[in-house]
């Protein structure tokens, strides 16, 4: 009976943590790490952005859309990277302890909303389904990453 009461209890515990993000994510690091997006939505096309990363077992699929420091606009849609840009990245995530903060991240209650606020989003999907979403600003080198890969994998570049 004693038995059954832990199993019980054990079971309650792994769907609450499930439902709630307690304790379901403990020790992620950058290699069960399948993908990564980060966005920026504004009124202000120019300011926006939209990048995606899947990792491959040879690097990685790359897609971005942005505005290019020159005004030149990018649309990228899986692109293949090289294995090294594609680890770059995910050391940047992981020595900016990305992971975590997105994992910790509460979305903020607010009262009151500005019209021409930007958006955030950044998310993660680990290797075992699992995802984690975060709406706070961006890391600055990740952004900085994402361009300098949108630049250098950009087809329409002259």
């Amino acid at each position: 009976m004693h038995e059954i009461r832990n199993t019980v209890r054990f079971d309650f515990l792994m769907v609450r943590q499930r439902f709630f993000g307690r304790g379901t994510h403990v020790g992620y690091n950058a290699g069960d790490i399948r993908a990564a997006s980060m966005t920026r939505g504004s009124s202000n096309h120019d300011c926006s952005y939209c990048f995606r990363f899947e990792r491959t077992e040879s690097g990685g699929l790359f897609s971005a859309e942005c505005t290019a420091e020159e005004g030149r606009r990018i649309n990228i849609e899986n692109c293949g990277i090289e294995n090294e840009d594609a680890e770059k990245l995910l050391r940047v995530i992981d020595e900016q302890a990305l992971i975590g903060s997105a994992l910790r991240h509460k979305k903020p209650k607010r009262k009151f909303f500005a019209d021409d606020e930007a958006d955030y989003g950044f998310t993660l999907r680990f290797s075992d389904g699992s995802a984690a979403n975060s709406n706070a600003p961006a890391n600055a080198e990740l952004e900085s990453l994402f361009y300098a890969l949108a630049v250098k994998y950009d087809c329409g570049a002259n």
